[in-house]
């Protein structure tokens, strides 16, 4: 049985994360991701630079683009080759400057949000989108939060994401709301040097994994710990990423 939409809403606020009912056609999402995932390796081709660089900004290392850059509305797309966290994936921030088709995607994806969704969006409004590319990326950042004020993450598996090879999403539930264990947590990697945001040893007994086939949506408190699994070799997985912020 499926759940209702004010199910939906009140698992978000209780877990942190949650899934959809609804989500987008399977076939599209999956024909459009292969074409991206080909298209991405050639943007990437030493080769082609200066093709590429005339029609898109591309960064490659811990050099990534402005965080300006990345919230107002940018006139070309941003590829972003990440080679410290999450080593090998791709962030294209504006990705449908680069592929108008997802367009139409971010378009469902928000009356979707907005169907099941209605009192979220009453405090919440779609700022931004990206497109994470995940090929071969076999070394992931550990557990982490992202930032403290209330921002989520509405994820679209653009790709079917069967197991845990394929690189699924994965969320501590229910760490968003205890803050006064972030707070704990970042003094003690101040003391270790590590990123004050991390948390290398979370609460295991709480943790999910959220598997689903191209097209399905889930959204994320990002003030909660979660990760991206390693992948296995030779596995990809492809998910376009809209980034809510209180209104």
């Amino acid at each position: 049985m499926k759940a209702r939409a004010g199910d939906r809403e009140r698992e978000l606020i209780n877990s942190g994360s949650t899934v959809l009912n609804g989500g987008l056609d399977r076939g599209k999402c999956k024909n459009l991701a292969s074409t991206i995932a080909r298209e991405v390796q050639i943007l990437l081709d030493p080769s082609e630079s200066d093709e590429n660089a005339a029609i898109a900004d591309i960064f490659v290392g811990s050099r990534g683009p402005s965080k300006r850059s990345l919230e107002v509305e940018h006139e070309r797309a941003i590829v972003h080759l990440r080679l410290d966290n999450d080593v090998g994936m791709v962030d294209v921030a504006h990705p449908a400057k680069l592929w108008p088709e997802l367009e139409l995607l971010v378009q469902q994806t928000v009356r979707q949000v907005r169907t099941e969704m209605p009192n979220f969006c009453e405090k919440h409004h779609h700022t931004r989108t990206n497109l994470y590319v995940n090929q071969n990326v076999t070394e992931t950042r550990s557990w982490h939060f992202d930032s403290w004020r209330p921002t989520h993450k509405v994820f679209v598996y653009l790709t079917d994401v069967r197991d845990s090879g394929d690189g699924p999403y994965r969320y501590i539930l229910g760490s968003q709301r205890k803050h006064l264990n972030r707070m704990l947590r970042m003094i003690q990697n101040r003391r270790l040097g590590l990123d004050l945001r991390d948390a290398p040893d979370p609460d295991y007994s709480m943790e999910s994994e959220i598997l689903g086939p191209a097209g399905t949506i889930f959204i994320s408190n990002q003030a909660g710990y979660h990760r991206g699994t390693p992948q296995t070799p030779g596995r990809h997985r492809l998910a376009l990423v809209l980034r809510y912020e209180v209104r």
